[in-house]
């Protein structure tokens, strides 16, 4: 997961593979332009991705995304010798078991990622909006996500 800008895990209804990795960390594209140019493609009946441009958030762009049910990993990574790894876990309002599954291995591949979970997402005059759940020293995305479900009860499809 290194070198790339973004995952993305599907519900587990869709055919395709469960994770998508798109750019590379030292692509100049931004992390939106990468969102819009596979929604584009997978999702071409979905009139708001054909709306949305690369001035849009990758935050808003993704609320797009979990309203489908897909979780989207941004990796924020700038400079790994000050802040190492990080990232940003956007997730829907329900994830089904096998896509709970595949997250928490996909948590186990960013161990050395330092996390914050965005989710309960909502659009307010064009700002998304949603509660965040911050990553505690000595701890692993694993155990955020754990933290994340135990707090909120999510329920699966």
């Amino acid at each position: 997961m290194d070198y790339y800008k973004i995952a993305i895990i599907h519900p587990q209804t869709d055919k395709n593979e469960p994770i998508i990795y798109l750019g590379k960390i030292e692509d100049d594209e931004t992390h939106s332009i990468q969102l819009l140019e596979y929604a584009t493609k997978k999702y071409k009946h979905i009139p708001i991705f054909q709306k949305l441009n690369y001035k849009h958030t990758p935050e808003t762009i993704s609320y797009f995304y979990t309203l489908i049910g897909d979780i989207i990993f941004i990796n924020t990574t700038k400079d790994i010798k000050r802040h190492g790894y990080t990232g940003l876990l956007i997730l829907p309002k329900t994830i089904d078991d096998k896509q709970k599954e595949i997250l928490y291995h996909f948590s186990d591949s960013i161990k050395k990622y330092k996390i914050r979970i965005l989710y309960n997402l909502s659009l307010e005059y064009g700002i998304v909006n949603g509660q965040e759940i911050y990553q505690l020293e000595q701890t692993t995305p694993r155990e955020t996500l754990e933290l994340y479900f135990k707090m909120t009860k999510n329920k699966s499809r």
